[in-house]
């Protein structure tokens, strides 16, 4: 079975001409979203020909991403997902004939999609196991948070050179060493 009602987020890669596509429309519920990644223009144009593509057009939670240069599409629509679609996303689709036509683009597509998922998973475990300390953190740092002057007093202070942005976090103290590495090899680097 393809498809699943506790799923939250669904993705499919390559579209053919659109049977299977417009299936999965149709059963979406109204908390359901999909992506569709489709590298050929002449064949999504062939779909339209071939089915009434109207059910994934109309939908406003159903996105339609053509071309070569889907991997920087990908990796953007899983951005945009909200905190409980994360938690639901279905394993991704991938139309058989991907693994023969355009197959060197799919695969890219595929390799996105697994590290964007590896990505959540990470965020999701982070927040488990750490969430209520970072809160924690969060409301005792309050105070000093007030009492500095804010990023308007931080603007042109390292303009024309190159940044690392740091955040405080489980890895920070791991990774540490390799800040430091840098701040000794490029003085001209600022980490913040």
């Amino acid at each position: 079975h393809f498809y699943d009602a506790k799923a939250k987020v669904f993705v499919l890669f390559g579209m053919g001409l659109g049977y299977f596509a417009r299936e999965l429309a149709l059963r979406l519920q109204p908390y359901q979203r999909l992506a569709i990644f489709e590298t050929s223009p002449v064949l999504y144009k062939a779909a339209m020909h071939a089915i009434d593509l109207t059910p994934l057009m109309e939908e406003h939670r159903i996105d339609t991403f053509i071309g070569d240069n889907l991997v920087p599409h990908l990796e953007h629509w899983f951005l945009t997902f909200e905190s409980h679609e994360k938690l639901h996303i279905a394993p991704p689709m991938r139309a058989g004939f991907t693994n023969a036509y355009q197959r060197a683009l799919y695969d890219q597509l595929a390799a996105k999609c697994e590290d964007m998922l590896r990505y959540h998973a990470v965020g999701l475990a982070t927040w488990q196991q750490f969430g209520a300390h970072i809160g924690d953190n969060d409301v005792a740092n309050l105070p000093e948070y007030f009492a500095l002057p804010g990023m308007t007093a931080l603007k042109d202070c390292w303009k024309g050179r190159p940044a690392i942005c740091v955040a405080a976090g489980p890895s920070l103290v791991k990774n540490l060493h390799q800040l430091i590495r840098i701040q000794e090899e490029r003085p001209d680097v600022a980490i913040l």
